[in-house]
């Protein structure tokens, strides 16, 4: 997440993912907010026991330096819909590790569950359902497993989703986006450039630009050692097929992550940038993902665009995506065949013809995340090849929506899914893309 300090939003109009011909994102068309995506469905390992309510959990890692806004964001969640607390009445959840006072990173904390609802009275009320053990990390693994089966045995429902709320760097290795040069052994001149390290999403390169928000981030030992949890760790902790997963957090809106998470979420929504730290609207959130029988997740997405949309100046800056998780096998078919076709192609290609998504890390110009359609299309695809890839981006991408520039960079086109170009990274990420990812298990971009 970006930390929202100068960044001013702007108004673009955004996407529907209609015709093949058309599947980036575009700057037009009309939605119906009130229309839920025809892409839903109930996961089938969910036993119908009868349960009609729906469960949302704000999953909110900010033992970080997102600790503020992660606190704001619950506040402002708060003073949206908050169901009843009764039996039968639809649950809000809210997991929560934030430090004890703005800064402080030296004294640990305690992970808390707690459950918002209304009182007879119209009150909210913060209900504390558990606490874990001082020190406990947010982005563990376990605690991951741990939260979510703890959840559903204490409130069986019809549906669970989560909003995962923390910095991130998509499906990069822990600790790589930080510390890039920690991992190449012997690059001193790595990049052309002296070898240091930088703190974890700490990049403005323009003075004046605000802050944004592995998946996850926790500091220890005061901010000497940081804490991440790799993508396919993340998706192998959740213990249950979601509906929805929603990533309040940077860069996580990549075809990696989306096919890591076929098979744990039914849509997943997420940023191809990085994400100003203000996040999604969250007063909104609670009556498009409780109210309805039906989660309405693409009118969160819709949400967060607008709300960065009216503004002007550096905060008019947003991406945004809702990926159904069902057509994920379809499209790594397709791209297995194009990877092929036009390997020599995509191996030549001048990375900084390519749309790319992720701002110069630390002043370096380096990129690790470019859109997959304008990757296909520099390659010098045919009519025919792009109509087949198209086709079935018109399927997995429900909704998609970008503002032309997000701070410095400028937008000229979004298919709804950012994916790692081998040509702009190096031999560490290659290898580790190839031993790592399940995409590329799928689509052998990397050999």
């Amino acid at each position: 997440m970006l930390h929202l300090w100068t960044v001013r939003n702007f108004k673009l109009i955004w996407i529907v993912f209609a015709l093949a011909l058309l599947a980036g994102c575009t700057k037009g068309g009309e939605f119906d907010k009130n229309v839920p995506p025809s892409a839903r469905h109930i996961p089938e390992s969910r036993a119908d026991d009868g349960e009609r309510r729906n469960v949302a959990i704000l999953y909110s890692a900010g033992f970080n330096s997102l600790s503020n806004y992660l606190k704001e964001d619950i506040e402002e969640l708060k003073s949206g819909y908050i169901p009843s607390g009764g039996r039968t009445d639809n649950v809000l959840l809210v997991f929560s590790k934030l430090p004890r006072y703005s800064g402080s990173y030296d004294e640990q904390t305690a992970p808390v569950l707690f459950r918002l609802f209304k009182d007879a009275r119209g009150s909210v009320v913060s209900d504390t359902l558990k606490v874990w053990p001082v020190g406990t990390r947010a982005v563990d693994a376990a605690v991951v497993t741990d939260v979510l089966n703890y959840v559903r045995q204490t409130f069986p429902a019809n549906g669970y989703g989560i909003i995962f709320s923390s910095h991130a760097t998509g499906w990069m290795p822990e600790g790589y986006y930080s510390n890039p040069f920690d991992f190449e052994e012997g690059e001193d001149d790595f990049w052309g450039a002296p070898r240091r390290s930088f703190r974890y999403c700490e990049i403005h390169s323009e003075d004046g630009l605000p802050e944004v928000k592995s998946v996850g981030q926790e500091y220890a030992n005061g901010k000497t050692e940081s804490y991440e949890i790799n993508i396919q760790d993340f998706a192998e902790a959740i213990p249950f097929k979601l509906d929805y997963l929603i990533f309040d957090a940077c860069l996580m809106g990549g075809v990696e992550v989306a096919y890591a998470l076929k098979d744990k979420a039914s849509l997943v929504a997420f940023s191809q940038t990085e994400i100003l730290a203000q996040g999604i609207a969250y007063k909104l959130a609670g009556e498009c993902l409780l109210k309805p029988a039906v989660p309405m997740v693409q009118t969160v997405c819709a949400d967060y665009f607008e709300q960065y949309e009216k503004q002007t100046g550096s905060y008019r800056s947003a991406t945004i995506s809702l990926i159904n998780t069902d057509a994920m096998d379809a499209l790594a078919e397709v791209c297995a065949t194009l990877f092929e076709k036009y390997r020599s192609e995509i191996a030549s290609l001048k990375f900084k013809q390519v749309q790319c998504f992720g701002r110069n890390v630390s002043g370096w110009d380096r990129h690790w995340f470019f859109d997959l359609r304008d990757v296909i299309v520099k390659a010098g695809a045919s009519d025919e090849d792009l109509a087949s890839l198209d086709a079935v981006l018109s399927e997995a991408v429900v909704y998609c929506a970008y503002t032309p520039l997000f701070l410095s960079i400028r937008i000229n086109t979004d298919c709804g899914l950012s994916m790692y170009l081998p040509v702009a990274g190096s031999n560490y990420l290659n290898e580790f893309y190839k031993s790592s990812i399940a995409w590329n298990d799928a689509t052998a971009l990397v050999k």
